[in-house]
């Protein structure tokens, strides 16, 4: 059992210092050279590629390496014209909308706040039904359904009275925000009671 062990990692070690000193003894360009990948020219690109108008000598020159074999120089004309006309801009190119300002995201965060606390009430049931403190065993069955469209339904309502009403707009003094926070919590009541 020794023996295999021993002359497997014999081979494993002659293996490894063998490829060491074969890779010590090659040149690094050569080795380079040997393990370039060699792209086929006669294959359509799938950019199409716009040669530049006005091509300098200086572009088109080449340089060589070490090794004597020539390859061409990028070209970094063209790139800088390509930035230069498309400069940077906030909006995504599709023409998206532009980033909310400060303030909006503000109103959108407290008009949240404002709906979720006019409908704590069926929130605290909701959590109720969800822990099995209240509610039937068939609303426990049903993960809480009906307590679930309700709380949606009223958070939903009280986020449209708000927004309707201008809720948190800038220039709003607080009593004019906590009228319009009753408003919506007396709007939302009444057409949860009709229904």
């Amino acid at each position: 059992m020794t023996d295999t062990s021993n002359s497997s990692s014999g081979k494993s070690a002659g293996f490894m210092s063998e490829y060491m000193s074969d890779l010590k003894s090659q040149d690094i360009n050569s080795f380079l050279q040997q393990n370039q990948p060699v792209y086929d020219k006669s294959a359509p690109s799938k950019s199409p590629q716009t040669p530049a108008p006005n091509m300098t000598s200086s572009s088109q020159t080449s340089h060589t390496t070490n090794a004597g074999s020539s390859t061409p120089s990028p070209d970094t004309s063209t790139h800088a014209r390509t930035s230069e006309r498309q400069p940077f801009t906030s909006q995504s190119p599709l023409g998206s909308h532009p980033l909310p300002s400060a303030h909006a995201v503000h109103q959108k965060q407290a008009i949240h706040s404002a709906a979720m606390d006019n409908c704590t009430e069926l929130n605290m049931e909701l959590t109720d039904c969800l822990l099995g403190r209240a509610g039937t065993w068939w609303d426990r069955a049903s993960m809480c359904m009906k307590a679930k469209e309700r709380f949606g339904k009223c958070c939903r309502l009280n986020t449209e009275f708000l927004q309707e009403k201008g809720f948190a707009r800038e220039g709003n003094t607080p009593e004019q925000d906590q009228a319009i926070l009753d408003y919506a919590d007396d709007a939302t009541q009444k057409v949860m009671k009709d229904e």
